[in-house]
């Protein structure tokens, strides 16, 4: 695991230790199906970064309590976050995530979009017992935009002629809207707007480098995020790279990409070639550098803390991970 998560875990190591055992609370159930289910992906290796953005941005701009809110906080967005992880898998049809076989392809697509919901229910049922009208909107709404940017992302499925702007409303909503509301909602603990809007505008930035680099990494990596390389491709999914490359090509080459990626037989392989002409990994990784200096220009209006330096350094490591 990369030294930066390390580090980060270090500072909030105590904070971390509690959250799991939230989490494995809150895990369970009165159906044993849905306690394999959920576990199988909730307690698996995934890095919780959404709850530690919620735990830093509290911590980072001034939350001090023993009622842990900002903990319970952080288990509502990763009881989110891996609910639409079980539902995008059984609309994906992806058979691997975190190195290892998805929950659909174990117990059916039913068990798996039915223990989304329960998580989902579960989310919402922590987010009442807070009973904080600021926290439930946000929520809601951002739960909202979530299934919108999903529904949306349909819409693009083997459309190579996405337009990048369209693109990034598409990750702005299905990926980026958790990481924005993780960070807004730390800081809402604290109850100054400047923190809010700030905090906000950079997990919004900070999801769109997970999303770019996730995009890469599809490309790039020999090993990716638990999943085959090429998945996107396969999947009809038109990302950043692959967006450029046809936007930069010329007529006669997206016309070829075009009709290639619409063949659901088509490999990323058969698609290189435009990808390595049009130098779009390089491009793509330049609008993550972009997004990485406007999320750290939100951080200035931060009182100088090791949480502060920590939120750095997960820009840092969302930019330079290789896994």
């Amino acid at each position: 695991m990369s030294t930066k998560i390390s580090k980060i875990q270090t500072i909030i190591a105590n904070e971390l230790q509690l959250l799991e055992r939230i989490i494995l609370n809150k895990n369970q159930s009165d159906s044993e199906l849905a306690n394999q289910v959920c576990s199988h992906l909730l307690l698996s290796n995934g890095k919780r970064i959404r709850p530690m953005v919620v735990i830093l941005s509290a911590l980072a701009t001034g939350y001090q309590s023993e009622e842990n809110l900002h903990l319970d906080l952080g288990c509502i967005v990763e009881l989110i976050h891996t609910a639409t992880l079980l539902h995008d898998d059984v609309i994906d049809n992806s058979d691997r995530r975190r190195h290892q076989q998805t929950a659909h392809t174990i117990w059916g697509n039913t068990a798996s979009i039915l223990s989304g919901d329960l998580l989902y229910a579960k989310a919402f049922t922590m987010i009442a017992a807070i009973n904080n009208t600021d926290v439930m909107t946000i929520l809601s709404e951002a739960t909202e935009k979530i299934v919108e940017g999903e529904l949306e992302h349909l819409q693009c499925k083997r459309k190579i002629n996405t337009s990048k702007l369209t693109y990034l409303n598409v990750i702005g909503a299905k990926t980026a809207k958790l990481f924005s509301v993780s960070a807004e909602l730390g800081a809402l603990l604290t109850g100054q707007t400047r923190y809010m809007n700030a905090m906000r505008e950079f997990g919004h930035h900070l999801g769109i480098i997970f999303q770019i680099m996730d995009d890469i990494l599809d490309i790039n990596a020999t090993e990716t995020l638990g999943k085959p390389r090429g998945q996107d491709v396969l999947e009809g999914k038109p990302t950043l790279p692959l967006i450029i490359a046809y936007n930069k090509s010329s007529p006669e080459d997206q016309a070829n990409i075009a009709e290639r990626f619409a063949d659901p037989e088509t490999t990323l392989e058969n698609l290189m070639p435009y990808i390595e002409a049009t130098n779009a990994i390089d491009e793509a990784l330049k609008e993550a550098h972009a997004a990485s200096l406007l999320a750290e220009n939100c951080l200035n209006v931060l009182p100088d803390t090791p949480y502060k330096q920590a939120l750095y350094d997960l820009l840092t490591f969302a930019i330079n991970r290789g896994h």
